[in-house]
């Protein structure tokens, strides 16, 4: 789908490949060739693509080639004696790259997929600040349930109290649509420009009361100190 769309709007012949940074991801059907056609006839749609396999390309060819692939050189075809040689190499050529930071974080990162965190500590000591590395190794704990996060316990309290407000959108359009009937535009919009976790709460309690979904979204006059609601004029 992208490589035909990417054809069509740029009218350039495109190379569609896949790049499979470490040997689990590998399958017997990744062959470079996807045909799709009806059962006792010869395929009519036949698309061939690239296969790159990183773990069997020597590191040279990333420590020599552009700087944008550097990152991929430790996860290469390379042991663990090897890693201190490569990652030297790559320093070298870091120290005068002005996206060094971004590109250890890449390393950090890549690296998490085929070895030991300890190890990789080891091997970065020197090339980043002990601040970076805590960083970098949250990075990879929260990337592994939801994308990449600035810090491990801000993205994991972000991340949840992000959940639970989306779960209570989700629940009151479900509910709320066998008491006031289907939700239109201008309303569910509303609805997703609510991020207070508590006023969701509250709407979900006058649910039953509300007789419309601009009634329920219609937001709630302030409390006094003693409890009660002020009147509204």
């Amino acid at each position: 789908m992208y490589n035909t769309i990417v054809d069509y709007r740029s009218g350039l012949p495109v190379r569609s490949v896949a790049v499979l940074l470490r040997p689990e991801a590998d399958s017997p059907q990744l062959t470079g060739v996807f045909e799709r056609g009806i059962q006792g006839e010869e395929p009519h749609d036949i698309f061939r693509y690239d296969v790159i396999r990183v773990w069997r390309i020597p590191p040279e060819r990333f420590l020599e080639g552009g700087v944008g692939t550097l990152p991929l050189a430790p996860i290469s075809a390379v042991t663990e004696q090897e890693l201190p040689r490569v990652i030297k190499r790559m320093d070298e050529r870091m120290r005068r790259e002005e996206r060094a930071k971004e590109l250890w974080t890449a390393t950090r990162i890549l690296l998490g997929l085929r070895f030991p965190n300890p190890l990789i500590d080891v091997l970065l000591q020197g090339v980043m600040g002990m601040k970076e590395s805590v960083s970098y190794q949250a990075i990879v704990a929260e990337s592994l349930a939801e994308g990449l996060a600035e810090g491990l316990a801000e993205g994991l309290a972000e991340g949840l109290a992000k959940g639970r407000v989306e779960e209570a959108r989700r629940l009151l359009a479900v509910f709320g649509k066998e008491h006031l009937g289907e939700i239109d535009a201008t309303m569910r919009s509303a609805l997703d420009e609510i991020n207070d976790l508590g006023r969701l709460e509250e709407m979900a309690e006058n649910l039953r009361k509300a007789k419309s979904w601009r009634e329920l979204l219609r937001p709630s006059p302030p409390r006094r100190r003693n409890g009660r609601r002020k009147s509204s004029s």
